[in-house]
């Protein structure tokens, strides 16, 4: 049996199917069109009838698509769209022969389509629609040109199946099984690659007969995929082969070991260096040194500069250098000092972090600006946010993750464990606390507080608690506001990113509490004595210089005496010697207490120098710890924003519902088949072995990296970015970042669901496993359109139609056939075109099958000389119902579903 054939028209050309049909006499087929049209289950196509005399730019056309029916002009259409394909079906009525399409209209139609896209585009077909017995003449029946099909007259449920001639009292019920194959050849056909015959006609006539399947399943794979993706009220437990992973039993330790592990890495980054003051050590000293010192000392208060000689031995240079940065930070009149020092802004109120660190920058900048203090980078934390997402999804996928080298949760016996709830890892922007009412966020200038921002709740308490006292009227809404703050923080208090904040919150606070410190080191400095006793050092001048004057007479005056005999020599040598030894020992006093002063003194300085340079560069080191870290602090506000989002929805919004489905009441054949599935009263097993396959340790990196992805071509296409490494860098600033757009977006409309349905793809390779075979599963009970009867399995109710028919051999109904075509075996089906095609879980499937072409005289339908259209003698042909009289077709419009009814009850699926 041949299955394929050169004259069929691959899936992917877009063609344009048009039907030409006569007035009146075809008008039940283009109701069948148009209901299954609605439904769905047809494509778009057009609807000319016979224009007869027509001018070719007059020709109307109904354009159908889906529920829409619009009139329009055929060259306008043409023109417009330029289809790659035609496909011009013909159909022919042969009860009413008097009222078929002439050869002339065929001709005006078909050559406006020609000179408008070329011959070599355009498909002629006729479908040849009868009743059992009808008959009609031989050149009625092939048209030289055509593909001339008949539309084989019976009823079967599927291919390989026993067929009956059909039973139709009137024209509806032939149009009624005849749409069907009609659609088909035409390729029309929804879900289906439909495939309508292509090139010139070939002389003679085939027989045709199709079946068509579909199953709608689509609430049955919306509720499994909800319930696959679910996070609520538990993320996935993810799945080790090798290990069994468990959940940890005190989530709240398991987030604070993580979270500690987190910042024992970062802690000293972020908090910088600090710097002892020097001990001073002692100066060993020789005697040819002490000796030389003293030589130098008798000079200095020969020449009255002892105090010189303290100045120039005490350096002061550190003193100096004190007393600019003292004059920067508290001269300028700036009130950062004051935020910095006391806590409060301007307005009175406890200063936040934020306050705090613009604070800090503005005095390092100051510094910076006189040239105190060097000029720095951001810091870049690129590092410490990687881990940190890292850290939260370890917990929730126990994923072993290189890049951060912090492990993961483990029991006691040595298992793998996960925290289960996402707002343990990180709560989301549901989690905001928001119960400040307007009057106390006027006073206080916050109205919510995001979960993790301790800061920022420790500010409002501290405010809340600030009203109570300030505005007695509102103490009770302050105080009962403070109370649900309190319970709040110690609910979210739990989680790991909210430890995370709570680490950095506290080394920003005890950087602040420290600046004061510093600065009052500084201070201390700038009031050391720069200047000796002056009146002290006087009197030491002028009673070195008497003595020093005493001597020098002495030593004159006593030998002058001694020599003429005034005085005795050994009175001269008292009168020499005790003036000089009075004079050496007030110099000797005199040095060993200026020595010791200076020495006290020195010491002193050097310790106080010593702090002082200190606190130069630990104040130096505070601001720009304070600076950073409330960088830190604001930075990760967003990122636990993004993560919290991501953990609490890691698949987006499910997707939303289909519109309401429309159902066909009644009226289709045998040969036409819908379904819904039913689904299985028990799912969870299901549910369990997809959770199994598509969560292993570690999903959670793919999703996060999509994400991420998603938000680094978002930003890029809007020109956010220079480049796609900018969302992590941040030592631009926040407010303009990615980053910031990023987390904006997040909790303004949620993570998109492209992650969840990436996911869901692999859900669905799972699902058609043939090993495991967990989609037919769903489908084994089927409830059959119409509505009625017990349920059926899928393959009971698919009957082999979308099946290959290579090795075996079906045949029509012989009562089609002309006994000559019996014997030569006509209707035995020669090309056997099955198609099928999934779109989730919901199935379509179809059959095309055809004769060979054969002469028509092989077919019983081709009537004897002498014979009428039904064997016997002509007879008056009876009228018909006009094209857009009174409809047969219900829609009920009030029910969940649209039903559309074409007309006569079928005879059930059996």
């Amino acid at each position: 049996m041949a299955v394929a054939h050169d004259a069929f028209a691959p899936s992917d050309v877009r063609t344009l199917t048009i039907f030409l049909a006569p007035a009146g006499a075809a008008g039940g087929i283009l109701e069948v069109f148009t209901d299954l049209a609605t439904v769905g289950l047809l494509r778009r196509f057009l609807w000319v009838q016979d224009p007869g005399s027509a001018e070719r730019s007059t020709i109307a056309a109904l354009d159908v698509s889906g529920p829409v029916r619009e009139a329009a002009r055929l060259t306008a259409i043409l023109s417009a769209e330029a289809p790659e394909q035609v496909c011009v079906c013909v159909i022919v009525p042969l009860d009413t022969p008097a009222v078929l399409v002439s050869e002339d209209s065929e001709r005006v139609v078909v050559g406006t389509i020609e000179r408008a896209l070329g011959v070599a585009r355009v498909t002629r077909v006729r479908c040849l629609v009868l009743s059992p017995g009808t008959r009609a003449p031989a050149d009625v029946v092939a048209r030289q040109g055509w593909h001339n099909v008949l539309v084989a007259p019976e009823e079967s449920r599927g291919p390989w199946a026993p067929s009956t001639p059909l039973d139709a009292p009137d024209m509806l019920d032939v149009a009624r099984s005849a749409a069907p194959t009609v659609a088909a050849v035409a390729g029309l056909w929804a879900g289906l690659h439909g495939r309508p015959p292509t090139g010139p006609g070939v002389p003679g006539v085939r027989a045709a007969r199709a079946f068509y399947r579909r199953i709608e399943a689509d609430e049955v794979e919306q509720a499994l995929r909800a319930a696959v993706l679910s996070t609520e009220p538990q993320l996935p437990m993810p799945h080790d082969p090798n290990v069994t992973v468990v959940p940890h039993t005190d989530p709240a330790g398991g987030c604070r070991w993580m979270a500690e592990k987190l910042w024992d890495r970062y802690r000293d980054d972020l908090y910088g260096q600090r710097r002892k003051p020097a001990v001073a050590e002692l100066e060993a000293v020789g005697w040819r040194v002490a000796l030389l010192r003293f030589l130098r000392f008798i000079g200095a208060a020969l020449r009255n500069v002892p105090a010189d000689f303290y100045r120039a031995t005490v350096n002061v240079g550190g003193v100096a250098a004190a007393k600019r940065v003292q004059r920067v930070v508290y001269g300028q009149g700036d009130p950062a000092y004051l935020v910095v020092a006391n806590g409060m802004t301007a307005h009175g109120l406890p200063a936040g972090w934020h306050d705090l660190g613009q604070a800090a920058e503005r005095i390092d900048d100051q510094l910076i600006a006189s040239r105190e203090h060097e000029a720095f980078a951001p810091a870049d934390l690129t590092a410490l946010w990687n881990d940190f997402v890292d850290g939260a999804l370890t917990l929730a996928d126990a994923g072993e993750r290189n890049r951060t080298g912090m492990g993961r949760l483990t029991t006691p016996e040595g298992y793998p464990a996960v925290v289960r709830q996402a707002a343990d890892c990180a709560p989301a922007p549901e989690d905001d606390f928001v119960e400040v009412p307007g009057a106390l966020a006027a006073e206080t200038g916050i109205h919510h507080v995001v979960p993790g921002d301790i800061l920022g709740a420790e500010v409002l308490r501290q405010r809340l608690a600030h009203v109570a006292t300030a505005r007695p009227e509102l103490s009770y809404e302050a105080n009962t506001t403070r109370d649900r703050l309190d319970s709040w923080l110690y609910t979210r208090s739990r989680s790991y990113t909210v430890q995370v904040g709570t680490a950095i919150a506290k080394t920003l606070r005890t950087v602040s509490d420290e600046i004061p410190g510093h600065l009052n080191a500084l201070l201390a400095a700038t009031h050391e004595r720069d200047e000796v006793d002056a009146r002290r050092s006087r009197l030491l001048v002028w009673l070195l210089r008497v003595l020093g004057v005493l001597s020098v007479l002495g030593v004159v005056t006593g030998p002058v005496l001694a020599a003429p005999g005034v005085i005795r020599w050994p009175s001269a040598v008292v009168v020499v010697v005790v003036p000089v030894l009075c004079w050496v020992g007030a110099l000797l006093w005199t040095y060993l207490d200026e020595r010791r002063r200076l020495y006290h003194d020195l010491s002193r300085r050097r310790e106080v120098l010593s702090q002082a340079e200190a606190a130069r560069f630990n104040l130096r080191e505070a601001l720009r710890a304070l600076r950073r870290l409330a960088e830190a602090y604001e930075q990760y506000l967003e990122w636990s924003r993004i993560v919290g989002v991501v953990l609490r929805r890691p698949f987006g919004p499910e997707p939303p519902g289909g519109a309401p489905r429309v159902d066909v009441a009644y009226g289709l054949p045998l040969t036409t088949q819908l379904a819904a599935a039913a689904g299985v009263d028990d799912q969870e097993e299901i549910v369990n072995q997809l959770r199994t396959r598509l969560f292993s340790t570690g999903w959670l990196t793919a999703v996060w990296d999509a994400h991420r992805h998603e938000a680094i071509e978002t930003h890029l296409q809007q020109g956010r970015s220079a480049h796609p490494g900018s969302l992590l860098d941040l030592r631009g600033g926040l407010e303009h970042s990615s980053l910031r757009a990023w987390s904006k977006a997040l909790v303004e409309r949620g993570p998109s669901s492209t992650v969840g349905d990436q996911v869901w793809v692999r859900g669905m390779e799972q699902l058609r496993d043939p090993e495991r075979d967990l989609g037919r599963l769903l489908l084994d009970s089927l409830r059959v359109v119409p509505a009625g009867g017990a349920p059926v399995p899928v393959s009971r109710f698919l009957d082999r139609v979308g099946e290959d028919g290579h090795g075996r051999e079906d045949e029509f109904h012989p009562d089609h056939f002309s006994p000559a075509g019996r014997t030569a075996g006509v209707a035995v089906v020669r090309e056997h075109l099955p198609s099928r095609s999934t779109i989730g879980l919901s199935q379509v499937a179809g059959v095309v099958q055809y004769t060979e072409v054969r002469p028509a005289t092989d077919f019983a339908v081709t009537q004897t000389s002498g014979e009428g259209s039904s064997g016997e003698p002509d007879e008056p042909t009876p009228a018909v119902p006009p094209l857009g009289g009174p409809s047969r077709h219900r829609v009920a419009t009030t029910r969940p579903t649209t039903e559309v009814s074409i007309p006569r009850a079928p005879r059930g699926f059996s």
